[in-house]
């Protein structure tokens, strides 16, 4: 009885993906104008991403120019590029950097 206990709860946990690590999460960095809409960069992190944060904004030498750092999840691991080119394409954003995110476990 005991072997097949642990087998079936050993089944579970393999269906469930209970050992399996998280999907990586990324961390974004670019630079914006604030002086213009920052609705543009929102729509495409939000087309592109199924949760994102705001962790850091920095000033950077002039008044409106900000580098900003969000920890997102992407919809799709595929359009990592379809995210960055999609950034790179607004005119107020420069610098465009994604990192994978090597915090989580």
């Amino acid at each position: 009885f005991g072997t097949l206990f642990i087998g079936s709860v050993m089944y579970a946990m393999s269906s469930m993906n209970y050992a399996q690590p998280r999907a990586r999460d990324f961390l974004l960095q670019f630079q914006s104008d604030l002086g213009e809409s920052e609705e543009s960069y929102i729509e495409v992190i939000e087309k592109f991403c199924k949760r994102n944060k705001l962790i850091n904004m920095q000033s950077v030498g002039t008044e409106e120019l900000y580098e900003l750092s969000f920890h997102i999840a992407l919809k799709n691991h595929s359009e990592r590029s379809d995210l960055v080119k999609g950034l790179n394409a607004l005119r107020q954003v420069e610098h465009v950097r994604l990192y994978m995110d090597d915090d989580q476990v």
